[in-house]
């Protein structure tokens, strides 16, 4: 509520916002900005803040897209079907209850015109009903899977321009893939080429191939608690391995440490009753109560 109090605040007034909230100054003071391309800048957003090619949820809303208290609004479209795929978790079972739960959050994703977000949660439905026929072994082979077959993208159409829909995405993170050579892949020298928009040619470039093989393959095969942490756990491998597709924002705080914290609470072992003695109950007098006159 929260997220969505101070977004509907941005988007109704939207001066008042960034005179408060100096988005494109915080951005430039952290070096992600360019201070000369900030001074060109109007509206004092991140550059994903504005969608100029037209909006894909609800284009009567225009082109500005929500960043909330995170600042840019891909964040928010994580943060959401973080939430989305939590209620859905929690209610599972109730789904009047759970609809009614979710409206906020859709509500956040229509603001932000958070199109990944959206598309990944509806898909969470799908993966906790089928969560039960997904082997560790699949899960385990996902994101090398799509790593192999975005590099033949890449390999196959070099030199196509991409364009900031699904498919250009796609394209644009298996052109980044095929330009990295063997020592890229394993992290064994220092990149530090632009690939923020690829986050698997980011995670390569960063931790390298036998890093993540090592922290994927953990995460994969350690134990479920129950069937309720497998279910949470088979999302969470989905929306991952499709998150780096086109983005490395994986790796924000902003989302990444709630996404983790929920999965290790679901993971945790129940607590074990309290081993404080019990309060001992009052022995029984066995002396006869002394009568009073009245």
């Amino acid at each position: 509520w929260i997220v969505l109090a101070v977004g509907l605040f941005e988007y109704g007034f939207l001066k008042q916002f960034v005179r408060l909230f100096d988005i494109l100054g915080y951005y430039v003071s952290r070096g992600t900005v360019q201070a000369a391309a900030a001074e060109l800048s109007g509206d004092r957003l991140f550059a994903s803040g504005m969608r100029y090619e037209g909006r894909t949820l609800l284009p009567m809303l225009g082109e500005h897209r929500v960043s909330s208290v995170f600042l840019e609004p891909v964040s928010v479209g994580n943060f959401g079907a973080i939430c989305f795929s939590w209620i859905v978790l929690r209610e599972w079972g109730r789904p009047l209850r759970m609809m009614i739960r979710l409206i906020p959050v859709v509500a956040i994703f229509v603001f932000a015109d958070a199109r990944f977000g959206l598309s990944i949660s509806l898909l969470s439905i799908a993966a906790f009903a089928f969560s039960r026929l997904t082997g560790r072994v699949l899960v385990a082979v996902m994101p090398f899977t799509l790593i192999v077959a975005l590099a033949w993208i890449g390999y196959t159409w070099p030199d196509v321009a991409w364009d900031n829909t699904l498919r250009g995405r796609i394209l644009l993170g298996g052109q980044f893939l095929s330009k990295l050579d063997w020592s890229d892949v394993f992290a064994l020298v220092p990149n530090f080429a632009f690939t923020a928009d690829s986050g698997y040619a980011y995670t390569l470039v960063k931790i390298g191939l036998a890093g993540f093989a090592g922290m994927w393959l953990l995460f994969a095969f350690a134990p479920a608690r129950d069937e309720v942490s497998w279910r949470y756990r088979v999302f969470v491998a989905i929306y991952v391995t499709l998150l780096l597709v086109i983005s490395n924002s994986i790796y924000s705080i902003k989302t990444a440490a709630l996404l983790w914290y929920l999965v290790g609470a679901l993971d945790a072992k129940e607590r074990a009753p309290s081993l404080a003695p019990a309060r001992p109950a009052p022995r029984a007098s066995l002396r006869r109560p002394r009568l009073r006159p009245a």
